[in-house]
């Protein structure tokens, strides 16, 4: 097996103008001249300031918004007890694949943990506490013993 990638052929070549670079930056300079300017100013809506602003508003083309949406990955709420036993036989059959004797170890935030916790107690001959660690996240243990004052600064 090799690490190096394989490069596809292309039929793209790169630009051979040697002035586009050259454009690109006085391009660039002349807004930030005007971003200069407006600094001191009150800021109008006419002039964006913003890098992707001012060059958005320079495109000529008019083209027409991309309609897009981000969908759930699962039907169900993430804190559902169905999606967290979902959850946890997803992590069960991938340390199963990758080392059949480690027990399957996951950690969650703190609801979610609490959820993970009563299947565990509910379903213990298949979550049980013998055949799965549930670890409260560490995001949570660091912001509980901030509040403490035993962080480290």
């Amino acid at each position: 097996m090799t690490k190096q990638p394989v490069l596809q052929p292309t039929d793209v070549l790169p630009a051979a103008d040697d002035n586009l670079l050259e454009s690109a930056m006085a391009d660039e300079h002349v807004w930030l001249e005007k971003t200069r300017k407006q600094r001191g100013e009150a800021q109008s809506t006419e002039d964006p300031v913003s890098w992707a602003a001012y060059h958005g508003k320079l495109q000529t083309e008019n083209k027409a918004p991309t309609i897009n949406a981000l969908l759930p990955l699962f039907p169900d709420d993430s804190k559902s007890i169905g999606m967290i036993r979902h959850s946890m036989d997803i992590v069960k059959e991938a340390v199963k694949f990758l080392n059949p004797e480690q027990v399957p170890v996951v950690a969650l935030d703190q609801p979610l943990f609490a959820i993970a916790k009563l299947i565990q107690w509910n379903w213990p001959e298949v979550y049980g506490e013998d055949k799965f660690v549930v670890l409260l996240g560490g995001l949570y243990m660091e912001n509980v013993l901030c509040q403490r004052h035993e962080c480290i600064s």
